[in-house]
């Protein structure tokens, strides 16, 4: 580590991207939570006799909202 930061600009991309990495992991992390909550929600749904047909689904997976980073 002593010697990669003896080189600035080296040192200085790795740090980057491993910024860049810990957000993407993060945003990754919150779509797989979210995929959970409606998978849940669904159930649920089926469970109490109800139904949300697969477009709506789809729907709901592709809107902004859902895709997008709350960070920003």
């Amino acid at each position: 580590m002593q010697m990669w930061q003896q080189i600035k600009p080296i040192f200085e991309l790795m740090e980057q991207a491993l910024i860049f990495n810990r957000v993407e992991n993060n945003i990754m992390e919150i779509r797989r939570v979210r995929f959970g909550m409606v998978k849940v929600c669904t159930t649920f749904l089926l469970a109490n006799a109800q139904h949300i047909s697969l477009i709506k689904e789809e729907n709901t997976l592709q809107t902004d909202t859902y895709l997008s980073n709350p960070d920003e």
